[in-house]
């Protein structure tokens, strides 16, 4: 059985800064100029929908979600929407680049746990049967 606690850790750490990003954000976009409201804005909704991916809740939009944008609920895919917060967030300032650092961090993290605990990482990243098609979604970009 996957270790629980690791799992409910890196959940929970990721929650934190997906909420710190948020916070980052709007403090950027409250300086109301078109740039500083579009680069803050983009990347508060970005972080919101990431931080409703990894806590998984509420379950109805996690559910539309998983429906609509399947690739988000992969690793390759989750980390490809960091790398895109973070370079929003190094437009920030201070703040900002240390979010993007600490972003970046938390996914090339999980990414290590992938390579040491394949179990672990398959209940972070479970793969799923697309009945459409009968092929394993998600298998190949879970690979760790």
């Amino acid at each position: 059985m996957a270790n629980e606690r690791l799992i409910k850790a890196f959940r929970n750490l990721s929650a934190i800064v997906y909420i710190t990003n948020i916070l980052c954000s709007v403090i950027f976009a409250w300086y109301m100029t078109y740039l500083h409201l579009c680069v803050g804005s983009l990347a508060a909704a970005m972080s919101l929908f990431m931080l409703i991916i990894a806590t998984q809740t509420p379950k109805m939009l996690t559910g539309a979600l998983e429906l609509s944008h399947r690739a988000l609920f992969t690793w390759r895919g989750r980390f490809t929407t960091d790398i895109l917060i973070s370079l929003l967030l190094f437009a920030m300032g201070t703040f900002g680049i240390t979010m993007g650092i600490i972003t970046i961090f938390i996914s090339l993290s999980i990414r290590s746990l992938g390579n040491r605990d394949k179990e672990t990482f398959q209940v972070l990243f479970p793969t799923t049967k697309d009945p459409s098609t009968n092929n394993t979604e998600g298998s190949d970009y879970n690979l760790a």
